[in-house]
C-alpha cells in the first residue's frame, strides 16, 4: 500500500513536470522564452494576441484537466475496488472491458458521421487551421439519454463495470499508446518541412 501511495504521487509530480516542458501551441510563432519560465511565460506574452476565451481554453483547461484525470485514473486503479486484488493481466484487460471500450469508440464515431455545423480551430504557428464539428452538447445529452436505455435493459452494468475498473484502465492504456504510436510514426513519414514540433527528439512529440 505504501509503495502504491508513492507511486500515485509520483504519477502526479510527473504530470506536472510534462505540463511545465510540454511545448506550446499558439495562433503565432512561439516567442523565446527561457526554460524555467516556459509555460507561464508563454502564457502571459499570448494572452496578448488571443481573447480570453481562447486562452482559457487552450492554454489553462487542458493542463488542469490532464492534472486531474491524471491523479483520477491513478487513485481509480489503487482504491477502486478495494475488494478485488491487482493482477498483472489487467494490464491487458479481459474481455468485458474491451467489450465496453470498443461500444464507446463506436458510440464515438457514429458522432463523427452525424451532421453538424463545424467551425475552425486556431491556425497553429505553421498555418494549418484544425476544423471542429459543434456537437458537443448535443453529444453529452445523448450519450446520457443512451446510458439510461442501456442500464434500464441491463440494471447490472455499471456494477460490472467497477468491478472490472482496472481491466478497463488497462485497455484504455493500450489503445492510447498504440494511438500515439501510429500518429508519431505517421508525422514521421509525412514530415512537413516548416512544422516546429517534428524538429525536437522523438519523446516530445510522442508525449
Amino acid at each position: 500500500m505504501l509503495f502504491q501511495r508513492k507511486y500515485c504521487i509520483f504519477s502526479v509530480a510527473l504530470s506536472w513536470l510534462k505540463i511545465l516542458t510540454m511545448p506550446p501551441r499558439s495562433l503565432s510563432p512561439a516567442p523565446v522564452v527561457p526554460f524555467k519560465l516556459h509555460s507561464l511565460g508563454y502564457l502571459l506574452l499570448s494572452a496578448e494576441k488571443m481573447s480570453a476565451g481562447l486562452t482559457l481554453s487552450y492554454h489553462i483547461v487542458p493542463p488542469l484537466f490532464l492534472i486531474i484525470f491524471t491523479s483520477a485514473a491513478q487513485y481509480l486503479a489503487q482504491a477502486g475496488n478495494p475488494d478485488r486484488k491487482f493482477q498483472t493481466w489487467f494490464i491487458l484487460g479481459n474481455c468485458f472491458a474491451w467489450k465496453v471500450v470498443g461500444s464507446l469508440l463506436a458510440w464515438a464515431l457514429l458522432w463523427l458521421w452525424i451532421p453538424s455545423k463545424k467551425f475552425p480551430g486556431p491556425t497553429t504557428s505553421f498555418g494549418y487551421t484544425p476544423i471542429y464539428q459543434a456537437n458537443g452538447e448535443l453529444y453529452y445529452v445523448g450519450s446520457l439519454a443512451m446510458l439510461g436505455c442501456v442500464v434500464y435493459i441491463n440494471p447490472t452494468l455499471c456494477v460490472s463495470i467497477y468491478q472490472n475498473m482496472g481491466p478497463i484502465l488497462g485497455v484504455l492504456n493500450v489503445l492510447a499508446f498504440s494511438l500515439c504510436t501510429y500518429l508519431l510514426i505517421k508525422a514521421k513519414l509525412d514530415r512537413n518541412p516548416v512544422d516546429p514540433y517534428l524538429r525536437t527528439s522523438v519523446s516530445s512529440p510522442f508525449f
